[in-house]
């Protein structure tokens, strides 16, 4: 990668207008769109990478054709798969688009399928929901937005008209924001007592399984907080450190380094190579230019495209919509604060919020059962003739996916006995990073009573088992988060 330019990129001309002010002449001024084709080129390149490693390893059909029953998320519970055909089919277009999306052929097209395809893809259950895969998601739409396809690409090669080199910085600082909204809300999600304690650590990662050698090393409690603390600070500073030139390349390294591990002890796909590689967003603009061409470039253009830029409305209708769309990602983290109780217990306000590997919840055993109006258990239900292996693991730690499991077990029923209505009971007891276990649901509660909303849940009991430390686990073999499936032969659980 060529070396930075000493010379800055000059800022555009200032206006007598009302539309000159410093936010406009900061979000217009005109950069290289060198960074956005690299990132264009990376993004549809993973997205193809995943596509390939889905239907290589069967998990299209282990994930949404076998399955019986899906888990929704709330308001879209419209959204169903396809046949098995429609399904490999869906997978086949959406591989497609992202190899046109990557080389920047019919790029529009591209982008908008590729957003729309993932996005059903990932709304389709919530059993599989990652946070990398709605990073993915929100990324792919604001791709759909970006000009990406404008320099080195064959649009631009079969239209020379649309051809251009430069952009206005907000579409740059657009991307840098979005790919450093999960560092940063994942370091404030780090600042609570259970991952300060490194009991999440210590439980979730699998040294035995990749290193074999770290395992006595790995439970010394100065190793356990060493990873604990530097993955907080790593969080909370790497996007200024890499914006700032004189800790840039030591910014990377670290880069490289939590990426790096990431990816070796939590096995968590394509996330840790997808925040890697876009690091070189943070680069300044002109990074990869040369000598002085960026800058006669500039000066010949620059006027002109600032004027055109900043004409009437248009600077307003995209400060308006770029606070929009912040104002959403940064309230979607925050909103657990809106529901008492703790977050990693009740799982309000979990998703979309970049709580990562703070938590281990595990079950010692769901219990459903369909009871009459006199509490009389009339049949108890086997979790395994509903959902598959990652189903049926997920599901008991998840209130909202216990309810729609509920809810199919009494629509089930009544199919069984010529339509009687029963009340449906779990008993469920979960322990959340090596607490005791407790009931998470109040077992005397008709589950299938109860609708879907975004309500506090009262049905769901209160973590009231004492916090433990990290001395009393520190000899137990870990176990993997909640992220990625642990090892297994079968391809659902090797995902």
């Amino acid at each position: 990668m060529p070396a930075a330019s000493s010379k800055t990129s000059p800022i555009a001309p200032r206006s007598s207008s009302k539309t000159s002010s410093a936010l406009v002449r900061f979000l217009f001024e005109p950069v290289p769109m060198d960074l956005l084709v690299y990132f264009r080129f990376i993004f549809g390149g993973i997205m193809l990478w995943e596509v390939f490693r889905y239907v290589q390893r069967g998990l299209v059909q282990a994930m949404y054709v076998q399955p019986i029953f899906h888990f929704k998320y709330y308001g879209f519970g419209w959204i169903e798969p396809w046949s098995a055909l429609g399904m490999k089919w869906h997978f086949i277009v959406l591989g497609i688009a992202a190899f046109c999306m990557m080389i920047g052929f019919c790029y529009r097209l591209a982008a908008v399928i590729v957003f729309l395809s993932f996005s059903y893809i990932f709304l389709l259950d919530q059993a599989y929901y990652l946070n990398h895969f709605y990073l993915v998601s929100v990324v792919s739409f604001i791709m759909c937005l970006l000009p990406a396809h404008r320099a080195h690409s064959i649009d631009a090669l079969l239209r020379p008209a649309i051809k251009t080199n430069i952009m206005p910085a907000w579409m740059l600082w657009l991307l840098r924001l979005q790919i450093g909204i999960p560092y940063f809300f994942g370091a404030i999600a780090k600042m609570e007592s259970d991952w300060l304690s490194g009991v999440p650590v210590l439980l979730m990662v699998e040294p035995a399984e990749n290193f074999p050698v770290m395992v006595s090393w790995f439970s010394e409690p100065v190793v356990v907080f060493f990873f604990t603390f530097s993955g907080l600070l790593f969080d909370l500073l790497i996007v200024p450190a890499l914006l700032w030139r004189r800790t840039r390349w030591l910014a990377v390294a670290a880069a490289i380094i939590f990426n790096g591990t990431n990816h070796w002890l939590f096995q968590i796909g394509i996330f840790p190579w997808f925040m890697l590689l876009s690091t070189p967003l943070f680069f300044p603009p002109t990074c990869l230019q040369e000598g002085d061409e960026w800058v006669k470039d500039v000066q010949k253009k620059g006027k002109e495209q600032f004027a055109k830029w900043t004409t009437s409305w248009k600077p307003t209708l995209v400060i308006v919509l770029l606070s929009l769309h912040f104002s959403i990602q940064i309230f979607l983290p925050f909103r657990h604060f809106l529901y008492p109780g703790r977050v990693n217990w009740t799982e309000e306000g979990h998703r979309f919020a970049w709580h990562m590997k703070l938590r281990i919840k595990e079950t010692t055993d769901a219990r459903f059962f369909a009871r009459s109006t006199s509490n009389k258990i009339l049949q108890e239900f086997n979790v395994n003739d509903y959902l598959n292996n990652r189903q049926a693991r997920t599901m008991p730690k998840r209130p909202d996916m216990i309810l729609q499991f509920a809810h199919l077990l009494a629509e089930d029923y009544a199919k069984k006995h010529n339509g009687k209505r029963v009340a449906i009971t779990a008993e469920i007891y979960c322990s959340l990073n090596f607490r005791e276990p407790q009931l998470l649901v109040d077992p005397h509660i008709n589950l299938a009573a109860i609708p879907r909303n975004l309500k506090h849940a009262r049905w769901v009991l209160p973590l009231n088992t004492p916090y433990i430390s990290l001395q009393s686990v520190k000899d137990l073999p870990a176990e993997n988060g909640q992220d990625e499936l642990p090892p297994s032969p079968t391809p659902l659980e090797s995902y």
